[in-house]
């Protein structure tokens, strides 16, 4: 993987709530720093999203997709209102189509993805060949990150453990600035919830393990 060189204060944290299954949140665990943190930049985007949704018609394949996946953001952060559109079936199938905007939503929402481990790291190294060309995609340093780490997560949970080890390690090279991805220790028997490692100083002491995974 190349290495990410900037820091990115911007932090994307996703959990979807009331969404149809398929793409079940955990909103019901959602914890209280994430609505602290990000509730009044998300309320002022209701009426941007509201928008979007009554124009999604007219959007192009890509752009329909970059703005499910900006929808499910949103969702992640804020109660459902009364009136408010909601994503469909339609929607979500095709959410749930392997693609990288698909992954970081999943990802970063703590969805659990029918894709393989294999796939995850198939889109993470195919975003890292192309976020510096001028039509590629770069996310935030931490939300890189994340992604990395949710693929060792998934390889752990898979026991496929040289491929875990492998993925963190390539973590650690890509992103030394962060401290305690630096100090983490692989233990196959322990999962590995990204959101601890990479904002640890907004994070209660423990999340349940079904909020770590991402997968």
């Amino acid at each position: 993987m190349l290495r990410s060189t900037e820091l990115c204060r911007d932090s994307f944290h996703y959990e979807i709530g009331s969404l149809p299954q398929r793409w079940p949140g955990a909103q019901r665990n959602r914890p209280d720093w994430f609505r602290r943190k990000c509730h009044g930049q998300f309320q002022r985007l209701r009426p941007v999203i509201e928008h979007g949704f009554r124009i999604q018609s007219q959007m192009s394949a890509p752009s329909k997709l970059a703005f499910l996946a900006f929808a499910v953001i949103k969702q992640s952060y804020l109660d459902f209102e009364e009136g408010e559109a909601s994503l469909t079936k339609a929607d979500l199938a095709l959410l749930d189509k392997p693609s990288l905007v698909s992954l970081v939503a999943a990802v970063l929402a703590q969805v659990n993805i029918e894709w393989p481990a294999s796939k995850h790291h198939e889109l993470l190294n195919q975003y890292y060949a192309q976020r510096f060309k001028p039509t590629g995609i770069k996310l935030p340093t931490l939300v890189e990150a994340s992604l990395g780490l949710s693929l060792v997560e998934r390889y752990r949970k898979a026991d496929q453990i040289a491929e875990a080890q492998a993925a963190l390690i390539s973590a650690k090279e890509d992103f030394p600035q962060l401290a305690t991805l630096r100090k983490l220790q692989f233990d196959p028997a322990a999962p590995i919830c990204w959101r601890e490692i990479i904002y640890p100083k907004y994070t209660p002491h423990a999340f349940e393990p079904q909020d770590c995974t991402g997968q």
